[in-house]
């Protein structure tokens, strides 16, 4: 075991955290190693629980017996946050050139309010959204006026909505983040939905980048959180600014499993990159 290594774990109950709370610092005589860290990691499944072992369904149902990453006074990440700290070089580099590309096009000042209006028309968005989801009434400014002629002609086939703007946490893997729709769509089965904008057509999962990863995440969040209506399919709502129809992405059972682990190593690495440990110590 590294002398650097600064994972703790306590076999007890987790106690529930939203994201920006400060994780009070634990008194805990077994410091774990990596290979304790990447159990943790490797256990933490979130759909099929028979083929787990007792241990492994304990990780899952948050038991008594729980191994819980112990992050001490580190507060608890977002997975937007995760997905950002942990991107791949390639990926910095191409989101870097983006940027300044803007900033030549608009100007800094600029730049800076075309990211604001980003952020403003997306929660506009989203709040329209689940009122429409929700049978409550909404008018639609005319900065989103596109995006909900957009999207408004596929909202009756989602029903039996179970939730909508969920913020949630992980109890063992410690990440937290806020679930954008969960309910079934057209008699296919119970999804977790995200709303995304895009200002160019995109259909598949290889153009939309880590936003199934995302999916992936919020699944096993929605999972650790609900035992008794688990999901086990995610769904990504591509909506255009013009009013062309959105497109739907679904990210299926399979396919959410091979995402669970990328957002695990994602997250494992984050944890590495905080805490200060790495595969050598």
């Amino acid at each position: 075991m590294g002398r650097h290594t600064l994972i703790l774990f306590l076999l007890r109950k987790p106690q529930s955290y939203t994201a920006g709370t400060m994780v009070p610092q634990k008194t805990i005589s077994n410091l774990a190693s990596l290979s304790k860290l990447c159990r943790v990691f490797s256990t933490a499944g979130y759909i099929d629980y028979s083929v787990l072992s007792s241990i492994d369904r304990a990780a899952i149902s948050n038991t008594s017996t729980t191994p819980v990453l112990d992050i001490g006074s580190h507060r608890i990440p977002s997975v937007t946050k995760v997905l950002s700290d942990t991107k791949s070089e390639d990926d910095k580099l191409v989101l870097e050139k983006w940027k300044q590309k803007m900033i030549l096009k608009l100007g800094l000042s600029g730049f800076e309010e075309y990211q604001k209006g980003l952020f403003r028309r997306g929660s506009a968005l989203h709040s329209n959204i689940e009122n429409h989801l929700l049978g409550r009434s909404y008018e639609s400014t005319s900065e989103i006026l596109g995006y909900m002629h957009s999207v408004e002609p596929q909202l009756p086939n989602f029903h039996d909505v179970v939730a909508c703007e969920t913020k949630l946490n992980h109890d063992v893997l410690r990440y937290t983040g806020v679930i954008d729709c969960v309910a079934h769509h057209r008699k296919t089965g119970l999804y977790i939905i995200d709303w995304k904008t895009s200002e160019r057509k995109k259909t598949t999962l290889s153009q939309v980048y880590d936003n199934p990863i995302q999916v992936a995440a919020y699944i096993g969040m929605w999972n650790n959180q609900n035992p008794d209506n688990k999901v086990s399919q995610g769904m990504l709502v591509m909506i255009y600014p013009d009013g062309a129809a959105c497109d739907i992405i679904k990210v299926s059972e399979q396919v959410v499993g091979m995402y669970w682990q990328q957002w695990k190593n994602r997250l494992k690495l984050y944890w590495q990159n905080n805490l200060g440990i790495n595969d050598s110590d």
